[in-house]
């Protein structure tokens, strides 16, 4: 059985029997992004595709082979297990660990063979010997904050730190790292001036010969903003998959969202005028309408805060969102959309027809960042990857397109 069967929305993601909600991942999308960088920043700067939190939504171990296999030079993590789950899958890419360990991951980090941001003292002496104990090396990368305020070595202490990462046995200093914090701002003087703070670092560190051979400190939109904080090595993220770090990047360059959210209308029903509906009764109809329950609320990741705000698409039209977002189910009014009915396909993010709803269309109506949407929207719902024309569950066979 096919999931989708309107003949407005995309090619049909395979499933086995009937499923009320479920994700979409287009990943020849998520390689058209990538490859959109790649073809900006040169072959001659690295690249470390950002995959943490299962790649923003998108699938962790999915996304990283297929990132590997359009030429991503290593992958970056925000926890070990992330590293440990690409690696029980047979990726063996560079993972770089962007969060750094405690002292007692530092054997583990060692037998995954990442390379590690390191900050602080304890983690560098801990993966020093569990470097010896395991008679290998590994890398680590120098953070400096350059007004970030959240990670990092003080400027002023960067030669004294590097001295002491130097001196220890079994790493291998390979990089020199920074973050910017404002890189999405239209305004970019700060940003100016955390690039010019690691540049005096960097300065004081190859002035001493101790400057590490990668330097990095763009993300995203340092990446293609900021053709100084390029260096010789870039971190992109959000922009792979298709969402606009900033509105710069809008202006600039077009990309593709690689993440649709659908489910089926569970529920449809008449009610009468002045009829309260859903917690609090907050919304009354004003007229005699048609709701529809799509199983879709705050625990799959749409917001509490999208309430009265927001809209789904259902048979090619915007339909609003009405009453309180409950846990696992929203309202939706479709008296203007009078032939809706049970178990129609209902888009919560994505295209349908000629309507789209975009990520930074949920961050705008809830009041946060796109960031938030795509990382935690369908969190528990079945996810589908395609890849050249053929569909693929995670964790099951392949599908070819009906």
């Amino acid at each position: 059985m096919s999931v989708l069967s309107s003949s407005s929305l995309p090619a049909a993601a395979p499933a086995p029997g009937f499923v009320p909600a479920w994700v979409e991942i287009d990943l020849d999308t998520i390689a058209y992004n990538f490859n959109l960088v790649r073809n900006q920043v040169g072959p001659n700067t690295l690249i470390f595709q950002a995959v943490k939190s299962d790649a923003y939504g998108h699938g962790l171990v999915p996304v990283s082979r297929r990132l590997i296999a359009e030429g991503a030079d290593g992958l970056c993590v925000a926890r070990l297990w992330e590293a440990k789950e690409l690696r029980q899958n047979g990726i063996a890419a560079p993972i770089f660990c962007l969060t750094s360990v405690f002292p007692e991951e530092s054997a583990e980090a060692v037998a995954l063979d990442l390379e590690v941001m390191v900050c602080r003292r304890e983690p560098a002496e801990a993966l020093s010997q569990a470097a010896m104990a395991s008679g290998r090396r590994v890398r680590v990368h120098l953070k400096v904050d350059c007004g970030m305020g959240r990670l990092g070595v003080a400027p002023e202490d960067v030669v004294e730190f590097a001295r002491f990462l130097g001196g220890l046995k079994g790493l291998e200093v390979r990089g020199l790292m920074s973050h910017l914090s404002n890189a999405d701002d239209d305004e970019d003087a700060v940003t100016r001036e955390q690039i010019a703070v690691y540049e005096g670092v960097a300065n004081a560190l190859r002035e001493r010969d101790l400057l590490p051979p990668v330097c990095h400190q763009a993300n995203s939109d340092g990446t293609m903003r900021f053709l100084a904080a390029r260096r010789n090595m870039v971190r992109q993220g959000i922009a792979t998959y298709g969402c606009y770090p900033s509105a710069w990047y809008k202006r600039n360059f077009e990309l593709r969202p690689a993440k649709s959210v659908r489910a089926r209308l569970i529920s449809v029903r008449r009610f009468p005028p002045g009829k309260g509906l859903s917690y609090s009764q907050e919304f009354k109809t004003r007229r005699e309408s048609l709701i529809g329950v799509a199983p879709v609320g705050y625990a799959d990741g749409y917001l509490r805060a999208l309430k009265t705000k927001t809209c789904m698409l259902v048979r090619g039209a915007r339909v609003p969102v009405v009453g309180r977002i409950c846990m696992e189910q929203s309202l939706l009014d479709l008296t203007d959309l009078p032939r809706a009915e049970y178990g129609d396909i209902v888009t919560i993010l994505g295209s349908d027809g000629a309507e789209r709803i975009t990520a930074e269309d949920l961050a705008s109506w809830a009041g946060t960042i796109n960031y938030e949407i795509v990382t935690r929207l369908g969190c528990q719902y079945p996810r589908f990857h395609l890849s050249g024309g053929e569909w693929k569950q995670e964790g099951d066979e392949k599908r070819s397109i009906e």
